[in-house]
């Protein structure tokens, strides 16, 4: 999957000094100072995959542990 751009954009997090570009790009998202939201688009296999398994998996680079998150398949939330 990949990040994209959407209208409600107000702040692009960088990626971490010590990755470079092709191991984790910036990321656009919309923040209230409460949720931070981001939008990622699959690919028409990562799709098929979804509908046949219903599986979709999350990865934090944070080390022992991972913050809350919240995941929505769906066209748009605002």
């Amino acid at each position: 999957m990949k990040p994209i751009r959407f209208t409600q954009v107000n702040s692009v997090l960088a990626a971490p000094p010590d990755m470079t570009a092709e191991e984790c790009g910036s990321l656009p998202v919309c923040t209230d100072d409460l949720v931070c939201w981001s939008c990622w688009k699959a690919n028409w296999r990562e799709r098929l995959s979804m509908l046949v398994f219903g599986k979709l998996w999350v990865g934090v680079h944070s080390g022992k542990t991972q913050p809350p998150i919240t995941t929505i398949i769906m066209k748009d939330i605002f």
